[in-house]
């Protein structure tokens, strides 16, 4: 096969590594270094891809990817379109940043467009009559993040999936099988039962952003089924109306052994914290996400004897959490996301406590969003973390 035939296969399966790794193979045989380095960088990104975020095995990994990229990189991006430049790669190839276009724009792109990536991340505001030209468009599969957002109207919101009926029209549409990361706004139970149908193949990361109402009976259906047997990622954010029986459920269903990613709802109060507390999930969570809880000030101290904690690496919390990363749990944490929407000063000794070495010794990352009024307090944070720390 030609280098050529080999591109076409990964565009046609992109979520499959087989034809990437006969690419690689491929450009070794042709004998130029910078072929041979990119062969290696697909292999390595594979891998990465296939161990999943923040694995404990995947630094050497991390390294060898960082170095040919630093050495090659440059020269990788020269032949891609200028929008295309800024990209991160994902397992060898350009991953475009999302585009917000409308269902109009979106099928009038010229198929030339999305000629430069595998797949793409599409945001697309809701226009409920117009399912059925999006789900006819053939540009939708190369869609691998699917953003279907709300779009508020007088009087009310229009939703792509109103009811289960579309639901399921979207999830068995043959254009949408690529969708592996989708994001919906105004879910229903009765949605997630429609996208739970025969259909998504490649589906693992589910996101119910705002106005959704899926109700404990809803969640639960959603971990019993194929679906929730998939799924890595859960961002359950903008869902209303979860109580205590629903975190019982979502912690002790054995259906989403496979989770590693998690954010918990704005309306998980103290008793649903607390469940999560007393839970013993089949999962092991890598990245957890507690900076939408609307009640948080009893977080840190109903969660940090949780065991769950111990395989986190990534976990964003918010500015009263600092009896939560005092937890012994947390001793391998390397990144933490800390949400305090103002500026920070001496009613914070989280960030003095973070910046001494001994505390969360693992950790190597630390993002701020906010800002902070003592310049030798963000010195001695930028000590420890160097450009690793971001404020925003």
């Amino acid at each position: 096969m030609t280098g050529d035939d080999l591109l076409a296969a990964i565009w046609d399966r992109p979520h499959d590594d087989l034809p990437r790794l006969a690419y690689a193979d491929w450009l070794d045989d042709q004998g130029a270094p910078e072929q041979a380095a990119r062969a290696e960088f697909i292999r390595v990104q594979c891998l990465l891809a296939r161990l999943g975020e923040w694995a404990d095995d995947a630094e050497p990994l991390e390294k060898r990817e960082a170095a040919l990229w630093r050495t090659w990189g440059k020269a990788w991006k020269a032949g891609l379109p200028v929008a295309l430049r800024a990209a991160k790669f994902h397992r060898g190839f350009p991953a475009p940043r999302p585009q917000v276009l409308t269902v109009t724009a979106f099928a009038g792109k010229p198929a030339a467009a999305f000629a430069a990536a595998p797949l793409w991340a599409f945001e697309l505001p809701a226009a409920p009559t117009r399912l059925g030209k999006l789900l006819d468009c053939p540009h939708l599969r190369r869609a691998g993040v699917a953003v279907l957002a709300s779009r508020a109207v007088a009087g009310g919101f229009y939703d792509w999936l109103a009811d289960a009926a579309a639901a399921e029209r979207f999830a068995t549409a043959p254009n949408a099988r690529n969708v592996a990361d989708l994001r919906v706004g105004g879910a229903t139970a009765a949605v997630l039962a429609g996208l739970a149908a025969a259909g998504l193949p490649n589906l693992s990361r589910l996101g119910l952003g705002y106005r959704s109402r899926i109700g404990d009976a809803g969640l639960h259906a959603l971990l019993a089924s194929p679906l929730g047997g998939r799924l890595h990622a859960l961002d359950l954010w903008g869902c209303r109306g979860l109580t205590a029986a629903g975190a019982e459920t979502l912690f002790n269903h054995p259906g989403p052994a496979g989770l590693v990613r998690l954010t918990l709802p704005h309306d998980f109060d103290g008793a649903a914290i607390a469940a999560v507390a007393a839970s013993r999930p089949a999962f092991r969570l890598r990245a957890f996400d507690l900076t939408r809880l609307q009640d948080d000030t009893a977080v840190g101290r109903l969660l940090a004897g949780w065991p769950g904690l111990a395989g986190v690496r990534h976990l964003g919390v918010t500015r009263w959490a600092g009896d939560l990363l005092r937890s012994l749990h947390l001793t391998g944490l390397r990144s933490l996301e800390l949400v305090t929407h103002r500026v920070v000063g001496s009613d914070c000794p989280l960030l003095d406590e973070l910046a001494d070495p001994a505390v969360l010794p693992a950790l190597r990352e630390l993002h701020i969003h906010g800002s902070i009024d003592d310049a030798g307090r963000t010195a001695r944070l930028r000590e420890r973390f160097g450009g690793r720390l971001v404020l925003s």
